[in-house]
């Protein structure tokens, strides 16, 4: 994933950052009227550029913050606003201040207390410099609807600090931006709210930010990013942004920012809901629930806890390299989402994304059920922390790229899993959790029809693999399927259970390379085809035991291995009614392994057409393994136990009509001994 880079002026006031205002041409110009308590009222001047409905004053009479409705009205013979700072209630200029700072009574228009019920429309072409719904010290219930005009800086619903000042800071709640018709708001760099183009509310310090909105529709022009909420250490709740118009995004779109890192607030149930055929995102930016380092690629993640945020795309494109997450760069994550619809990601869809130290996810997850993701899909992604159910549901649509449940780099991932069912494809493989240094338990991949293109894995884990499983009814994987892998570690009590499905290349119940393979089964019924071998459990430098591999009907053109490791013990392959095109051994062992014992195979009515063997050896004994068939099974050859320079002994095959085209041998060793080896026929 690309992260956001944008540059970042943040926690300025309205006033500190009047130096950054570009040339203006010559606008439309405007009239404004106003209402107070329902009542007729004047546009009421501060100083400079900045006007408002009302708001507190040492310098005479301005009314107050609250019940104000402004209306800027684009108008030939007015005055051109397109330099001004326009508020519903409320002022953010700090005349009067010592280097940026209100002490006592210098700042002459200092607002005291919350500005809240103001709204302020802009319509009919008109031109303002910066639009703000409500400042004060809280904002509520403030709004701004823009229709056909312009703002040729930033909007805010509501700003809950005044002038930046920590004794004049209180909660932005219910504060809302509507952008409607043909707006434009430019944004040209203007950076005193955290270099955001459009927010619904604005807290500081440890002020909250909750329930505030902004709604985009129509075909309005929109440069840089936009937030439903930004906060600095305080929490966040229910806010949200919706677009329903025809816009093109270039820098990313939040639910709720944070913008220090140094946060250990709770960011809960805020969204980004996408639903036109042409929105789309470009450039560098994302589409986040929560976006924990104000977008910076440079800023570390904070310390906050993301729960239940998320993305909901309907429809429209994502090409913004972020592509979508539910929670992006926090330190918690608990069940952040994104919900694919419809729509077009062109890049990647999370449920969480961090690179936090410490980090910690549960129930991250992603759902589609249509629409088409280009890139990867992932329940959680992270690099340096633990995953606790991350989940993909797929129940539609296609992913041309990878799907995990969990990926962790450093961390460990249990129970992560990825769901597929109806008419889902995915392209590229699909793990239900990974973990590239530590171990993977209790993950698993499950399908009900669909396709897949690359290889299945329901655990990986580099330091070892526990209860991994893949499970299907009705599915094509073009590639191998396997219940648990790893590298470096132990691979246990994994399972392939398929019904009806076809496999392109090889089944593992477990893939160990370093590590043993110990108790992992594979299961298939119905008729399913597999073109590759299969192996109950494998290890290419360890030993593989208790390992199963149970079939019935269907079709394998590939060997079939119980167990195969450096020594192979206590494996078993059953075979009911199955067609076998190639070799089957309970238990064999690698080129440079050593025993095999106590391995099984049971033929049912089953149709082998290479050697069956009961336990493979190579250097070491092949003891005490057992080859039985009965029911009409036909046999190429058979073997009960075999080794290359090891002893053959205490092995036995038992034949009950069942018919054997070539040779029977109860053990075999091409230079040692075999002794005390049963064959034993019944009508055969």
């Amino acid at each position: 994933m690309k992260d956001i880079r944008v540059p970042i002026i943040s926690g300025l006031s309205i006033a500190a950052t009047l130096a950054l205002i570009p040339s203006q041409a010559l606008a439309e110009k405007a009239s404004a009227t106003v209402t107070t308590n329902g009542a007729p009222s004047t546009f009421k001047h501060a100083t400079g550029t900045n006007w408002s409905g009302g708001f507190q004053s040492k310098a005479g009479t301005h009314g107050a913050p609250n019940n104000n409705i402004v209306t800027i009205t684009g108008d030939p013979s007015g005055t051109d606003m397109s330099g001004y700072i326009v508020y519903g209630g409320g002022i953010g200029d700090g005349s009067g201040h010592t280097g940026g700072v209100c002490s006592g009574t210098n700042c002459i228009f200092e607002q005291t207390i919350a500005a809240t019920n103001n709204t302020l429309n802009i319509k009919n072409g008109a031109t303002v410099w910066i639009a703000v719904g409500g400042e004060g010290k809280g904002a509520r219930d403030n709004t701004v609807n823009i229709t056909n005009s312009t703002v040729s800086g930033a909007v805010l619903g509501g700003n809950g600090t005044w002038f930046g000042q920590p004794r004049d800071s209180g909660d932005a709640i219910h504060n809302i931006v509507n952008i409607s018709g043909s707006s434009k708001v430019l944004f040209q760099n203007y950076g005193g709210f955290n270099n955001t183009s459009v927010a619904g509310g604005r807290a500081t310090g440890n002020h909250r930010a909750d329930d505030n909105e902004v709604n985009i529709s129509g075909t309005p022009t929109i440069t840089g990013r936009i937030t439903g909420a930004l906060v600095d250490k305080g929490g966040a709740k229910a806010n949200k942004v919706k677009v329903t118009g025809e816009v093109t995004f270039n820098g990313d779109v939040n639910g709720v920012i944070v913008s220090s890192t140094d946060s250990t607030a709770t960011l809960s149930e805020n969204t980004v809901t996408i639903n036109h055929a042409k929105a789309k995102t470009q450039g560098s930016g994302g589409v986040f629930g929560v976006n924990g380092n104000n977008g910076n690629p440079s800023n570390p993640a904070s310390k906050t806890t993301a729960e239940n945020n998320g993305v909901i795309l309907q429809n429209g494109t994502i090409e913004g390299d972020g592509g979508i997450a539910g929670s992006y760069m926090v330190t918690k994550s608990k069940g952040n989402y994104s919900n694919i619809s419809g729509g077009h990601v062109k890049t990647y869809a999370y449920g969480g994304y961090s690179r936090a130290d410490g980090y910690s996810s549960e129930n991250d997850h992603v759902t589609m059920s249509s629409g088409t993701v280009d890139g990867g899909v992932y329940g959680n992604y992270n690099t340096k922390g633990n995953i606790k159910n991350g989940y993909v549901t797929l129940s539609g649509g296609e992913v041309k790229g990878e799907v995990y449940g969990g990926w962790s780099v450093e961390g460990e991932v249990e129970a992560s899993h990825v769901d597929i069912s109806g008419t889902a494809k995915v392209g590229g493989k699909v793990v239900g959790g990974r973990s590239d240094k530590k171990t993977v338990k209790n993950s698993y991949v499950a399908s009900n029809g669909g396709e897949i293109g690359d290889f299945v894995i329901g655990s990986w884990g580099d330091a070892g693999s526990i209860g991994g499983k893949v499970t299907s009814t009705g599915t094509t994987f073009k590639k191998s399927v396997t219940g648990g892998s790893s590298a470096h570690g132990a691979v246990t009590d994994s399972r392939v259970f398929l019904t009806d499905s076809k496999v392109g290349e090889n089944i593992y119940g477990g893939n160990a390379a370093g590590g043993k393979a110990e108790d992992n089964h594979v299961k298939l019924r119905g008729n399913n085809v597999v073109t590759g071998e299969i192996y109950g459990g494998v290890s290419a430098n360890n030993d593989a035991s208790k390992n199963i591999v149970d079939i019935e009907d269907g079709r394998v053109s590939g060997t079939i291995f119980g167990g195969r490791g450096v020594n192979s013990f206590n494996n078993t392959v059953n075979l009911t009614r199955t067609y076998a095109e190639n070799q089957i051994n309970g238990g064999g062992v690698n080129s440079g392994g050593s025993s095999a014992h106590d391995n099984k195979v049971t033929l049912d009515g089953a149709t082998v057409e290479g050697i069956v063997s009961g336990g493979q050896a190579n250097s070491g004994d092949a003891a005490k393994n057992i080859v039985t068939a009965q029911n009409n099974s036909k046999i190429n050859s058979v073997i009960g136990g075999q080794s290359s320079s090891g002893a053959a002994k205490l092995n036995e095959v038992h034949l009950n009509d069942s018919t054997v085209t070539r040779e029977i041998y109860g053990g075999y060793s091409i230079s040692n001994n075999a002794e005390g080896n049963i064959v034993n026929l019944t009508n055969t």
